[in-house]
């Protein structure tokens, strides 16, 4: 009897009362995807409608991104403890609150609390994980996981079109109500999924997730106070030298607590270090370059003096399309992977990565320009975000793949944070004499990106990165918290 292969072979492995969850995860997932890419190509006309500057409007996706690394670990592991169907329900709640704000904010602050709020939207990938590995065995898991992130790209990308063609039909202030709506089906899946079973039953370092969330605020404020007061201004100095100090004594606290927020002897390990130095690396370039590439591409070049002119919904076909690239190189990580080996595959895509940045920082006039920065940093980045999660797993202890994998989360997230403030610095820093963004500021984002990335490719060639088993290198999630497969457990037990 031949065996069944494929996705139809995968779903008769799943357990009858399994596909059911299976299939309102991956609505739940959809409509993530669909949030996360609506307000991508609306970034200008928010900036319009509050009147504030490209500088400060990046704070849009920044606040989100902080937001998500302070509450992801934490709302994780209240998933680990009191169930990870509870907690979930209690994040698309959150997420509902923060589309309904975003559309009815009367003003800028409003509007970046609704993003902070938006934050938890990331924890719903990892809640997800741990409800399948509980119900399914672990080769189906994988599987199921992979059905999810491709569900969530494809959201995006239909999310990014959705976001522009919404404001060519109907007005932007009506428009923004339509995430609200998406939301829905947020709300019929989640209450239709059944709690897990298994608990944890760690202690949460309270005070370690205090300590980051403090040291992080004092940072970010600094650098934004940096920004609006100018480099001689004494506040700011104070600020980021406090946030350095309360760094300096979070870490003391974490490397003496017996559960910390994270992780720091994992983090400095000689053969996960590198590659959590490439994953910060990484998610500077990605969450940080978003909002100025949009807010450029949209900028008139005539009345500006910078930018390519797209309306807003060519700008979300662009965004389609360069998510839609990155997605191919993850797609081909394996394949490329069998043929040249894993260090050649990262070495390499770090490279194509800053090529296409170098040339959009020379080349960036016309509007075929942006697709070849699509093509090639797409490319490389997707086959980045296709291998480096994998390769973290497999280089962490048999019995921390999910903590390892949480901090290459959290680094990506701290990354994209990091270079949102500091893309903001440049804009405002180098403005124009009448205060708006100046092409020479976009050009030295562009730079920076680049060098982002050709750093990342020489630390991937001088580390020990060894070859990844096929059967690993997916494009799978980072989670936040370890998950135990119950039926692995059960067999270990009845088999010793």
């Amino acid at each position: 009897m031949t065996r069944p292969t494929g996705t139809a072979g995968v779903l008769t492995r799943i357990p009858a009362d399994a596909r059911g969850i299976i299939a309102l995860l991956i609505v739940l997932e959809f409509v993530a995807g669909l949030l996360q890419g609506f307000y991508d190509p609306l970034v200008k006309l928010f900036a319009q409608a509050y009147e504030v500057s490209d500088g400060h409007i990046i704070w849009f996706h920044t606040l989100q991104g902080l937001s998500a690394a302070v509450t992801v670990p934490l709302l994780a592991k209240f998933g680990d403890m009191f169930g990870h169907r509870r907690i979930l329900r209690i994040a698309v709640g959150i997420v509902i609150a923060s589309t309904l704000l975003t559309a009815l904010a009367p003003d800028f602050p409003l509007l970046l609390a609704a993003r902070i709020l938006a934050g938890p939207i990331a924890v719903w990938l990892p809640l997800e994980i741990a409800l399948v590995h509980q119900r399914v065995d672990h080769a189906t898991a994988r599987r199921v996981i992979g059905w999810l992130v491709s569900v969530l790209v494809l959201g995006a990308v239909i999310g990014n079109i959705l976001g522009g063609l919404s404001v060519t039909l109907v007005p932007f202030s009506v428009a923004l109500y339509v995430p609200v709506i998406l939301m829905i089906g947020a709300v019929v899946a989640v209450l239709r999924i059944p709690e897990t079973t298994l608990r944890a039953a760690p202690g949460i370092d309270g005070w370690g997730l205090f300590g980051i969330a403090v040291s992080m605020v004092l940072l970010l404020t600094g650098m934004s106070r940096l920004a609006d007061d100018g480099l001689g201004a004494p506040l700011p100095w104070i600020l980021i030298a406090t946030a350095l100090v309360s760094f300096t004594v979070w870490a003391w606290w974490e490397r003496r607590s017996s559960n910390p927020a994270v992780d720091l002897r994992m983090l400095a390990s000689p053969r996960l270090a590198p590659l959590y130095i490439v994953g910060f690396l990484f998610g500077f370039v990605l969450f940080g370059f978003q909002t100025p590439l949009a807010t450029f591409a949209a900028s008139d070049p005539v009345s500006d003096g910078y930018g390519l002119g797209f309306p807003t919904f060519m700008l979300s076909l662009v965004i389609a399309i360069f998510t839609i690239i990155t997605a191919a190189g993850s797609a081909i990580v394996n394949t490329l992977t069998r043929w040249i080996g894993t260090k050649t595959v990262l070495v390499t895509a770090a490279l194509i990565s800053a090529a296409g940045f170098i040339f959009f920082a020379v080349q960036h006039s016309e509007k075929w320009h942006i697709f070849v920065l699509a093509v090639l940093a797409g490319i490389g980045m997707g086959l980045l975000m296709g291998a480096l999660p994998a390769l973290v797993a497999e280089e962490a202890p048999a019995d921390s793949t999910g903590i390892a994998a949480g901090v290459y989360n959290s680094l990506r997230t701290l990354g994209g944070a990091l270079s949102g403030a500091g893309f903001s610095i440049v804009l405002i820093t180098l403005a124009n004499p009448g205060g708006g963004a100046s092409d020479v500021g976009y050009t030295v984002i562009w730079f920076t990106a680049a060098s982002a990335f050709l750093i990342a490719a020489v630390v991937l060639a001088v580390s020990k990165t060894v070859s990844v088993p096929e059967s690993i290198l997916l494009p799978t999630p980072t989670g936040t918290m370890p998950v135990h497969n119950p039926i692995e457990r059960e067999s270990r037990h009845e088999h010793p």
